[in-house]
């Protein structure tokens, strides 16, 4: 096997080092960072500026076969963003951002796992689809979520993110 099933088994570390996007002194300190913060590896890697953040979207993207999704073109319905706990959103980096029949498409900051998706498809009852955008724009989605789970702002129609997503 090689391409895109050898990648889905490389963590997002691998890949990035690997691909020269950051250097294995930058990983050093961001995973210090994350030990000592908790955050995920992918703000500390966008904050601390080791790398830009559509450049990492973009290796995400390329590196696990998920196409990149601008944020910015959706407004996320309401009844949507009830589909998963507003913890569980902001533990995995991930936004619902539209549901077809018995599929699910959500916008994650960072890599998703298998483990993950597989979550939350159990928790939403539908096949999961996963899509690459930026730290900002899911920051931005998750920022208006309450604890409710019911987003402040927008809401509508649809289409006009040890690390739980990097093991």
């Amino acid at each position: 096997m090689s391409g895109f099933a050898d990648n889905w088994r490389k963590t997002l570390q691998e890949v990035l080092v690997e691909q020269g996007v950051i250097s294995e002194t930058q990983l050093a300190e961001a995973l210090r960072k994350r030990h000592r913060s908790g955050a995920m590896l992918v703000e500390i890697l966008v904050d601390e500026e080791y790398v830009a953040e559509k450049d990492l979207a973009g290796t995400i993207a390329l590196n696990y076969g998920w196409p990149f999704l601008d944020l910015e073109r959706y407004d996320i319905d309401d009844d949507l963003c009830r589909t998963f706990p507003p913890g569980l959103m902001r533990q995995y980096g991930v936004i619902p951002v539209e549901r077809i029949g018995d599929a699910m498409a959500i916008a994650a900051a960072g890599r998703v796992t298998p483990d993950i998706i597989s979550e939350l498809e159990d928790v939403s009852g539908k096949r999961v689809f996963v899509y690459v955008s930026t730290l900002t724009q899911v920051r931005r989605m998750l920022a208006r979520l309450p604890d409710s789970g019911r987003p402040r702002g927008r809401s509508g129609g649809s289409s006009t993110g040890d690390d739980p997503t990097d093991p």
